[in-house]
């Protein structure tokens, strides 16, 4: 059996990111202790876990932040200068220099992101100060309270006004199953045509995902919106239709493309900015009205422990066959299959009506063949008087209940 590979959205190159260090705004020395950090950090000595290639990248681009800002040797940092720069990050002074396509200026980070970038920092000098970072550590390491913000999310209105303004099954697809499903942006470029389960009993389709290609953990999303049957049933025919094979992605738009088709999506249709995120925010929002904490978690592959479902819910109790039934996917589908079913007899019937519309026509036209015949005995007055006699006869016959001789 081949093993599929997992497809990654995005490749780096920590070695091409460790480059552009020299071109940083700090002491020089302090790239070089820079660059020896992040060896180790990358082979896993300085936390014991080997991170992967993003988590490497976002700890040096969080470095990057504080030591710019410091701009000095980290030998020579004073108790003082981390207390400055950590009323810094809380009051908004150090700020995220965004150069996008679609936008750009400063921002300020947000509270969770503040919180990383300094537990970096700590990290960088624990390992490189070691017990002399002691002091720095503990108040870097100070997590003020945060209030939680509400996400950013689509109503489900705006998903159907988004499906409205897709012009293919593959567009609708997108939106579809990124809204109804919550999956990752990677989690839902690497569903193969095998991950998909066809509608049995519940009536819906089901996506496996699995853990090589997950964050976090695999799992069983069943598709449960009412449009998800009918978009993914008619993308899936058109991806058959193509040749696809087991293994291989269900869906083929390039990252980018997609990326740039959700920009112009959103401008168009709703006057603001999509990106693949959004939907995962929407779909927990749609579903935490309908499920419970526990199964939030399992839907969107959260641990048990953690705080994300509290986001949008706080519940417990119930398993993925519980929200099926829920939504009624049993009824919907024999539903599905009744109109189906009806659809055929009307067919048959119409068939039929036809056939016996055709044998009248035909018997019209045999029948039509006699008119001139008939015409002309109508004008013979000695027949009309038989046919008169013969019909009275047959009157009285009948009145009696007899039979005509």
């Amino acid at each position: 059996m081949i093993q599929n590979i997992k497809i990654a959205l995005h490749e780096y190159n920590i070695e091409a990111e460790l480059a552009k260090v020299k071109t940083w705004s700090i002491p020089a020395v302090e790239k070089k202790n820079l660059v020896a950090f992040m060896r180790e950090f990358v082979s896993g000595r300085v936390t014991g876990r080997k991170p992967n290639m993003a988590t490497a990248r976002n700890i040096l681009i969080m470095l990057r932040t504080s030591l710019e800002y410091l701009n000095k040797e980290s030998s020579k940092l004073t108790q003082e200068d981390i207390i400055t720069y950590s009323d810094d990050m809380s009051q908004d002074k150090v700020k995220k220099n965004i150069q996008g396509k679609h936008k750009k200026g400063d921002k300020p980070y947000k509270e969770p992101v503040k919180l990383r970038i300094k537990y970096s920092l700590a990290v960088y000098l624990k390992w490189l100060l070691k017990e002399k970072s002691a002091s720095f550590v503990e108040i870097l390491k100070i997590k003020p309270q945060i209030k939680r913000s509400s996400v950013d999310f689509l109503s489900e209105e705006e998903i159907k006004k988004l499906l409205n303004g897709c012009k293919s099954d593959e567009e609708r697809f997108l939106i579809g199953v990124l809204f109804d499903s919550g999956l990752r942006a990677e989690e839902f470029y690497n569903i193969r045509k095998e991950d998909i389960e066809l509608p049995k009993e519940s009536g819906y389709y089901r996506i496996h995902i699995k853990t090589e290609y997950s964050k976090t953990q695999g799992r069983i999303i069943s598709l449960t919106w009412y449009q998800s049957y009918e978009l993914v049933k008619n993308y899936l025919q058109k991806r058959t239709l193509e040749g696809i094979r087991t293994g291989e992605p269900v869906f083929s738009m390039k990252y980018r493309t997609a990326r740039e088709f959700l920009y112009r999506l959103g401008e168009r249709v709703l006057g603001r900015r999509l990106y693949f995120h959004l939907f995962r925010h929407s779909s927990a929002t749609y579903y935490a009205s309908k499920i419970n904490r526990q199964q939030l978690c399992i839907r969107y592959g959260w641990a048990f422990s953690s705080d994300m479902p509290d986001t949008y819910i706080n519940r417990s109790g119930i398993d993925m066959k519980d929200v099926e039934e829920k939504f009624e996917g049993v009824e919907r589908f024999k539903l599905k299959e009744e109109n189906d079913k009806l659809k055929t007899d009307l067919g048959i019937l119409k068939d039929s009506f036809n056939q016996e519309i055709e044998a009248l026509r035909r018997e019209l036209e045999n029948r039509r063949q006699f008119d001139p015949m008939l015409n002309e005995l109508a004008k013979n007055s000695k027949f009309l008087k038989f046919a008169k006699k013969k019909i009275e006869l047959k009157q009285e016959v009948m009145a009696v209940g007899g039979v005509e001789k």
